[in-house]
């Protein structure tokens, strides 16, 4: 029985120390604000792959420099995962860690290009850099977001075939470094 406050107290240590975690979660306040109507979108091409240590794999991570990539024009398949993009939590990023942008680690990328009835074109990359943690970004647009939502599922949520190209032919939207 001596030994239950020593217990106790050893636990909400854990508990004090775990919840202090890397990340000011009340930071993630904020939400990003697309610079289109979903009107105004008459196709979306997504695309997802993996790096692993630099190189380039599948979304499933099983074939060597391939990329995986959808087309659609049906509204039901892009506006779900916009408005998923639009209701994260997020941090506007004025400058990224240095270790953001380590190609050494695994990371899921899910990337968009998006095609306006104006002939505009908006390009949008979400980089996952572990569960429910990532980074949104946009080189036409100027801005990184971190986040802590699961874009990437959204892949498997578009409603059309995946078709796997190499990656120099999917002319996949770049990454960029907001400095």
């Amino acid at each position: 029985m001596k030994k239950l406050p020593v217990i106790v107290a050893i636990f909400f240590a854990f508990l004090c120390v775990s919840c202090s975690g890397e990340y000011d979660y009340a930071a993630y306040r904020q939400t990003v604000d697309l610079p289109f109507l979903f009107s105004d979108v008459t196709s979306v091409e997504f695309f997802a792959y993996m790096q692993k240590n630099g190189d380039v794999f599948s979304y499933e991570g099983m074939h060597s420099g391939m990329v995986n990539k959808k087309t659609t024009s049906d509204p039901k398949n892009f506006e779900p995962v916009f408005r998923r993009i639009e209701s994260m939590p997020c941090k506007f990023l004025q400058k990224l860690e240095t270790d953001e942008r380590d190609g050494s680690c695994n990371r899921r990328v899910f990337s968009m290009r998006v095609y306006l009835a104006s002939g505009k074109t908006v390009e949008l990359s979400h980089i996952e850099f572990g569960i429910k943690r990532g980074l949104l970004e946009s080189r036409e647009l100027n801005y990184a977001y971190r986040n802590m939502a699961d874009i990437i599922s959204c892949f498997n949520d578009v409603q059309e075939v995946s078709v796997a190209l190499s990656f120099s032919d999917a002319n996949v939207p770049k990454l960029i470094t907001v400095q």
